[in-house]
């Protein structure tokens, strides 16, 4: 934790009869809970505790190392499926909302995307796009 002297003394986060390896995670976003990608697999961590969580409606499996993206603000879950072309849209109860696809998008190293304004922002080498969501 921060404060206004620096950082203070480490913790553990995760709770005293958890454990992970997290020698796999390829990608994590934090909106509260703690958000990681291992493989094809989101596991999601709120106050330390694993909770359960699992995609539904989701026709087509996540490719390997998708990106996540999502925040406090967020309702929903943006997760970057390179290895597919897309971006899958969820809520973060795991209800599948929408795919956007685009061979290009395997080309994407990260996204962050704008609830506000409607917008996904994905970068890709010295490029960055934008679609509308």
């Amino acid at each position: 934790q921060s404060g206004e002297a620096g950082f203070g003394s480490k913790q553990n986060w995760l709770a005293k009869n958890e454990a992970v390896d997290l020698a796999g995670v390829t990608s994590l976003a934090i909106d509260g809970s703690l958000w990681i990608i291992n493989g094809q697999d989101i596991v999601k961590f709120t106050r330390g505790v694993k909770e359960a969580f699992e995609i539904t409606g989701l026709e087509k499996p996540l490719g390997l190392n998708p990106i996540i993206y999502t925040n406090e603000e967020d309702q929903n879950l943006y997760i970057l499926d390179r290895a597919n072309g897309r971006i899958v849209t969820i809520k973060k109860t795991g209800e599948y909302i929408a795919t956007y696809s685009n061979s290009s998008l395997g080309q994407a190293t990260s996204l962050v995307a704008n609830e506000k304004s409607g917008k996904v922002y994905l970068v890709a080498g010295n490029i960055i796009w934008q679609i509308e969501l």
